[in-house]
């Protein structure tokens, strides 16, 4: 491997380490909590608002992992990534990490409807198939009764 490489790999490593800081992660998910706060003020009419109205509403539940959200601000946000490179997670602003997470917002919402879809679908597969069980056994205790 290169020294560039090396510096590279360096530099990615650094900066990971720095963005999985227990600290760093819960101020991400602070000000995370502040960006969906905001959502719940847009217009009805803003695009993609129900997605982003029902991202915000996992948000306030804790149901988004603070790393996995952190993950994705550092790697959306070249200042953030710039930072941690030759910094410390402390060195990072809050405003980047507000910015960040209003630029991923739509991104995350999406991901995040996507498998509601699947789960929804999920359940109406089962739903239907406890319905036709029912109806399979009302008709046999009916063919049961007509025999008798």
């Amino acid at each position: 491997m290169a020294n560039d490489e090396k510096a590279v790999v360096s530099a990615t490593d650094k900066i990971i380490r720095e963005a999985i800081n227990q600290t760093f992660c819960q101020r991400i998910a602070f000000v995370a909590l502040r960006v969906a706060h905001g959502v719940t003020t847009e217009s009805p009419d803003t695009e993609n608002y129900e997605n982003r109205r029902a991202y915000a509403d996992k948000v306030f539940r804790g149901e988004d992992k603070a790393i996995g959200l952190a993950m994705h601000v550092v790697a959306a946000s070249e200042a953030i990534s710039s930072t941690l490179e030759n910094g410390t997670s402390e060195d990072v602003q809050d405003a980047d990490i507000e910015s960040a997470l209003k630029e991923i917002w739509d991104a995350r919402s999406k991901a995040y409807q996507g498998i509601n879809i699947d789960i929804a679908n999920q359940m109406l597969a089962r739903m239907t198939s406890i319905r036709n069980d029912v109806i399979d056994t009302a008709n046999g205790v009916k063919a049961m009764a007509v025999k008798e």
